[in-house]
This record gives C-alpha cells, sequence and structure tokens, in this order.
C-alpha cells in the first residue's frame, strides 16, 4: 500500500515525533531548508499537512532536536545556511 494525501518532498535531516497513533514531521533539507510540518498515520499511510499551527514555527534548518512530552513539541539547535 503506498502512502496517500500530501506527502513531503523528499528530504534529510528533519526531525519525526510520535504521538501515539500518528507521528509529526517537521522541516530538514532537500535543495532548500525547509520548516513544513505534516501528520503521518502509519496504520493508514497517510499524511496530511499542518497549516494551522499553534505559536510560531521555527525557522528554516534541519539537524534540530525534538522532545514531546505532554503534547508539546520542543525544537531546539539546528542548522540553516546561516550557519544557526
Amino acid at each position: 500500500m503506498k502512502p496517500s494525501g500530501i506527502i513531503p518532498s523528499p528530504r534529510r535531516g528533519h526531525s519525526a515525533v510520535n504521538f501515539g497513533n500518528f507521528i509529526i514531521i517537521f522541516g530538514g533539507v532537500n535543495e532548500n531548508y525547509l520548516n513544513d510540518m505534516f501528520y503521518f498515520y502509519p496504520s493508514k499511510k497517510v499524511f496530511k499537512k499542518i497549516e494551522n499551527v499553534k505559536g510560531e514555527l521555527p525557522k528554516l534548518c534541519n539537524l534540530k532536536g525534538v522532545l514531546g512530552p505532554d503534547n508539546t513539541v520542543y525544537y531546539f539547535g539546528g542548522y540553516n545556511n546561516k550557519g544557526l
């Protein structure tokens, strides 16, 4: 079964955190640095782009850490074309 929905572009250096029945995928880099965010539901093999985010998305970056306690995602560190 192939994944369906709005599938993220190919990338590396992205972050992913498991929240029970879905995974949140954020950022990474392909030809450009990214800061898009997706849900992935492994049991259904469905992707969904997250459009409405509470708060501000991190800057374009890859290789950052992710923690997911208490239904909150924290992003820290990372690298972009400015070294941040």
